[in-house]
């Protein structure tokens, strides 16, 4: 107790403060844990308040149960020495775990002291090992608690010693302390270990694409992976983008026939968008019995831009008509937006990965600039310039030379009907197309049949705006009407 009264600070800002001093774990040493403390050793309160569950690390635990190994008073008990290997970790479990009333019943003709019955509130069980030597047969009882987070991970796991409340390390230990008539711990130990550390092989990894190295031309990857262990505990891989770990498993024990039984493989897939460039996956596999296998591949993403494909106009060609079609087509499997310009880039139409839109100009010089991007930002831009020179400056009228063209009603609701007169038949192709210039219908008569075609459009389904109806016959000459719709 002396160790722990000399490290309570006389006031806050005290810098003779020792790790032993933060009573509440709540790593600050303040006034609290000075009065919690008095509380305690007066009796006036009966836990110490250990939060447990709010330490994070072995470490932390492990600094825990030392501190209140330092004041637990287990290894001042008096017991029967043929009994000592079983009373004293009862009477440490007793102070740790507790036991509830039924229990203590039970342990009432035992010689053990059950004031301190639960105090540490720490869950806190025994362990009895087996030491079996030809020279010499015997057991031993010690005390142990989980300060990690693998029950088969022997190194998860904290030893006590409860006849001097001590923790066993493990690796230091070479001999029993000098007032115990029994071989050292550390065989005890070690019979444990190596039974426990029985499976020795290292979990197997597949990964689909093989190669330590692929090198592929989307940014959408699915690896697929399959990981086999009879007692595979964990996995999870890295990504050098982002240098985080991602768990794809965690295994869950479960009683089988009364034996905890851990899962044996796991197969998924793992799926990533990836932008142009060079990563590294690295694949991380371990067994309950922390043989660790790992597995890296890299993968080089040499994804191509979008193609643009210009059918029309031609550039650097001139078209006498004021309704040229721009026809167009944008080729990549991971196409997400585009837009055309008729002024360097200002106003941009959003258009799809392919079409045909309907440009509505005066006599003139145009640029058009088409800009497409792929879902991984790769993106091209393609540019083609012609010029619009017209004969008619009032443009094409409803009707000319025997062709006469009609819509009604106008505006309609759901539906339009379409009347063509010509005076000679030949074949006739319809583009309905929005003020934005897209081409939303078609239809192409290649034999009319009669001199008089007659048909209707459903509108429905089309936003309320201004829409234009254009008949094209063979020689490029073409009629236009308006159309809204409210």
């Amino acid at each position: 107790l002396d160790n722990i009264l000399k490290n309570i600070p006389v006031s806050v800002s005290d810098d003779r403060l020792s790790d032993r001093s933060d009573i509440n774990g709540d790593q600050q040493i303040t006034s609290q844990d000075k009065s919690l403390l008095q509380e305690f050793l007066s009796g006036s309160r009966k836990y110490l308040p250990a939060h447990w569950n709010k330490l994070e690390t072995k470490e932390e635990r492990i600094s825990w149960l030392e501190k209140t190994l330092l004041i637990d008073r287990t290894e001042q008990a008096v017991f029967p020495p043929e009994s000592v290997g079983d009373f004293y970790p009862d009477q440490l479990i007793l102070n740790y775990h507790g036991y509830d009333d039924e229990v203590l019943d039970l342990l009432s003709d035992f010689p053990l002291d059950l004031t301190d019955n639960g105090r540490f509130n720490l869950p806190l069980s025994s362990a009895g090992i087996a030491y079996n030597r030809p020279e010499l047969s015997m057991a031993r009882s010690l005390n142990a608690i989980m300060v990690g987070d693998n029950v088969f991970n022997w190194n998860d796991w904290c030893f006590i010693d409860p006849q001097w409340d001590q923790i066993i390390e493990m690796e230091e230990l070479t001999e029993s302390p000098s007032n115990q008539a029994f071989p050292p711990l550390n065989n005890y130990l070690d019979d444990i270990k190596n039974f426990t550390h029985r499976d020795v092989t290292n979990p197997v990894i597949k990964l689909h694409p093989e190669g330590e190295s692929l090198t592929l031309n989307s940014g959408s990857v699915d690896l697929e992976y399959v990981i086999s262990d009879p007692s595979l505990y964990r996995a999870w891989y890295t990504l050098s983008a982002d240098n985080q770990k991602h768990e794809i498993f965690k295994d869950s024990l479960y009683l089988s026939g009364g034996k905890l039984v851990a899962a044996h493989d796991t197969a998924g897939t793992i799926h990533l968008e990836l932008q142009n460039g060079i990563y590294e996956i690295t694949m991380t596999a371990e067994d309950h019995f922390t043989n660790i296998t790992e597995k890296k591949i890299q993968l080089e993403i040499n994804d191509p831009a979008p193609n643009i494909i210009i059918y029309s106009p031609v550039t650097d060609s001139t078209y006498a008509e004021s309704y040229p079609i721009l026809h167009y087509l944008i080729e990549d499997s991971d196409f997400s937006n585009a837009w055309y310009s008729l002024d360097s880039g200002l106003t941009r139409y959003e258009i799809f990965s392919g079409g045909n839109i309907v440009l509505d100009l005066d006599s003139g010089s145009y640029f058009i600039i088409i800009y497409a991007e792929d879902a991984y930002g790769n993106s091209t831009i393609d540019t083609i310039y012609f010029t619009v020179d017209l004969k008619d400056p009032e443009g094409p009228a409803s009707n000319f030379e025997g062709h006469q063209l009609d819509v009604y009603p106008n505006p309609p609701k759901d539906f339009v009907n379409v009347i063509l007169k010509q005076d000679t038949i030949q074949p006739v192709v319809f583009y309905l197309s929005d003020m934005q210039g897209r081409v939303v219908w078609i239809r192409n008569i290649d034999d009319p049949g009669y001199e008089r075609i007659l048909f209707r459009i459903d509108v429905s389904g089309y936003p309320p705006g201004y829409y234009s109806l254009r008949a094209v016959f063979p020689d490029h000459s073409y009629i236009v009407r308006r159309i809204a719709k409210f």
